[in-house]
C-alpha cells in the first residue's frame, strides 16, 4: 500500500582504518520504495578532520543518493551511540527500490584514525 513506512537497519564492523569498505542491503518488501531519512550510528567517536576523517555514503548501484562526512568542510564530529542524519543527495527515481533491489553502503576513511564500526538505519516509504 503506498505511503507505507518501513525500516532497514545494518550493522557493521570495519576491517581498519585507511580502507574503504563497503556492505550492502536489499530491499525486502514486495513493492517500490524511496528512500527518505537515514542515519549513521557510531560505536568509535570521531573528530572532524582534515586527512584523518570518515565519509559514509549511501548508493544506488554507483549513483551516490546520501552521505555523512567528518572532514574539515562539514565540521561533524561522530559521538559514540549518537545518530547523525546522512544528507539526502539523490532526486526522482535515483531513491526508489524496487524488492530485491540492493541498496549499498560504502565507507572510506582515509589516513590513521580510529576504524569505524556502528550501523545504519534507513527509512523507507512506499510509492507503489
Amino acid at each position: 500500500m503506498a505511503g507505507e513506512i518501513q525500516g532497514l537497519h545494518v550493522n557493521f564492523a570495519e576491517i581498519a582504518a585507511d580502507t574503504t569498505e563497503e556492505w550492502y542491503a536489499a530491499i525486502p518488501w514486495p513493492g517500490t520504495w524511496k528512500l527518505v531519512k537515514a542515519y549513521l550510528t557510531s560505536m568509535t567517536a570521531r573528530t572532524a578532520h582534515a586527512t584523518n576523517y570518515v565519509t559514509v555514503t549511501l548508493k544506488k548501484s554507483t549513483t551516490s543518493i546520501a552521505a555523512f562526512s567528518t572532514d574539515t568542510a562539514t565540521t561533524d564530529d561522530l559521538v559514540a551511540g549518537t545518530p547523525v542524519e546522512l544528507a539526502i543527495t539523490g532526486t526522482g527515481t535515483d531513491l526508489e527500490f524496487a524488492q530485491g533491489t540492493a541498496i549499498g553502503i560504502h565507507k572510506t576513511d582515509p589516513g590513521t584514525g580510529l576504524a569505524l564500526d556502528g550501523s545504519v538505519d534507513m527509512c523507507f516509504e512506499q510509492v507503489r
